[in-house]
């Protein structure tokens, strides 16, 4: 559970818990996760410990259900409390309605007695507030009369604020991309029930409006793999099309470690389609990327989990045409030269593409094992070799045996 690793090395790094490890297994961390809380309020005198996740119906576990809270501790010490949000419903994918059943995560709250705030619906006022502070991050983008305006607050959808949220960015989108009169925008999109659904018929309006070939080039984009085979080059699809371009362009940040620069994403581009991208297209993939994503680091990635969902299930749908795109993506990492955004790509890719006998050869080759084996990528090289061990155990022994004796004439 990676979540669990992250707090317990947060808390480690934070309050200085030099003597306490940080243990890999996810049965070793919620064992753990108590004896990091005790000793960090221990730290402070008085200590005040303050823990927020979002949305941990998402968290997933081995061996147990998902949304399961085993892993948050029933007692707690004094100084230190846990703030987390969930739904209080279950909900399908695609857009379809609640199914009405309680989720887990929220049973287990109320049977342990925790205070919940509910976050109501939002109502007139609230929603004539945001669409008032929209247009003002965006002066002129949405220009609604007023009728326009009541039509999108008194919408029993916009009471759901990701919903309001979405719907308002994509008739910025789509007034800036198309030339679609605001009335048509309205229908096409409060017709639909759900943010998921609404995100969906965006992508489709911003792109058929665009391209002359939209009927063939959507069915491409949307086959699985986006037309794209383990080479990383384009085949029976319309590459030409903007949407086409757009499936791949999503599909690469989908399945990105932690997000692409915008050269990234347009160099994994032309690898794919085998040319660039013109101005007019560049310009369009670039409008519809900046509304979906935020940049961290320099590099773009979707802004919320909805984004995440919507993308796998029309340009990908599937464990194979992911693994395909993570091959693509080794790649083009692989042309770069030894750096620190090499190794914190390469193997990643390479090992959700199963490609292990590639992490070895990246691990072992000796111009990046001298970046390896510093201060800032050891551990992570110790957990690439740990799983490579469980496959190769003898051979990874002696290879890991050959390369600490080469570091040790490195650091000579």
């Amino acid at each position: 559970m990676h979540t669990l690793f992250r707090l317990e090395t947060a808390l480690k790094d934070f309050f200085q818990l030099r003597e306490m490890k940080v243990p890999e297994t996810e049965k070793d961390l919620r064992w753990s996760l108590n004896r990091f809380l005790e000793a960090a309020s221990k730290k402070h005198s008085p200590a005040r410990i303050v823990i927020i996740i979002d949305g941990i119906e998402k968290l997933k576990a081995e061996g147990a259900p998902d949304g399961a809270l085993h892993w948050l501790p029933t007692e707690l010490p004094p100084c230190v409390r846990f703030i987390v949000s969930t739904v209080e419903k279950e909900r399908y994918l695609k857009g379809k309605k609640e199914s009405g059943a309680t989720h887990r995560t929220y049973v287990e709250l109320v049977r342990r007695h925790c205070p919940i705030i509910t976050v109501d619906p939002l109502g007139i006022s609230t929603r004539h507030s945001v669409l008032h502070e929209f247009s003002k991050l965006y002066p002129g983008s949405l220009d609604l009369s007023e009728n326009q305006q009541y039509k999108i607050v008194s919408s029993q959808s916009t009471a759901q604020p990701l919903y309001l949220r979405t719907l308002l960015q994509a008739i910025r989108l789509t007034k800036a991309l198309t030339m679609i009169p605001t009335d048509e925008i309205l229908e096409k999109y409060l017709a639909c029930s759900s943010a998921h659904g609404l995100i969906d018929r965006n992508l489709n309006v911003c792109c058929q409006t665009t391209s002359p070939t939209t009927a063939t080039s959507h069915t491409s984009a949307t086959s699985g793999v986006g037309g794209v085979d383990v080479d990383g080059t384009s085949i029976g699809s319309d590459v030409d099309s903007l949407p086409d371009m757009l499936g791949k362009v999503l599909s690469v940040v989908y399945a990105s470690r932690s997000g692409l620069t915008e050269t990234e994403i347009f160099g994994l581009l032309r690898l794919v389609v085998k040319k660039e991208p013109d101005d007019n297209q560049k310009m369009k993939l670039l409008s519809i990327l900046k509304d979906l994503t935020m940049v961290v680091s320099g590099m773009h990635t979707f802004s919320h989990e909805i984004y995440f969902e919507v993308v796998y299930e029309k340009y990908i749908n599937s464990k194979p045409a992911l693994i395909r795109w993570h091959q693509v993506l080794s790649k083009f990492f692989d042309q770069l030269p030894p750096c620190d955004r090499k190794l914190v790509a390469l193997p990643y890719h390479l090992e959700m593409a199963g490609s292990w006998s590639k992490v070895k050869n990246c691990l072992t080759d000796i111009e990046m094992f001298k970046l390896w084996w510093g201060p800032k990528f050891k551990s992570d090289f110790i957990k690439f070799w740990t799983s490579l061990t469980t496959l190769t155990s003898k051979e990874a022994d002696d290879t890991l045996t050959r390369y600490v004796c080469m570091s040790d004439c490195v650091n000579e």
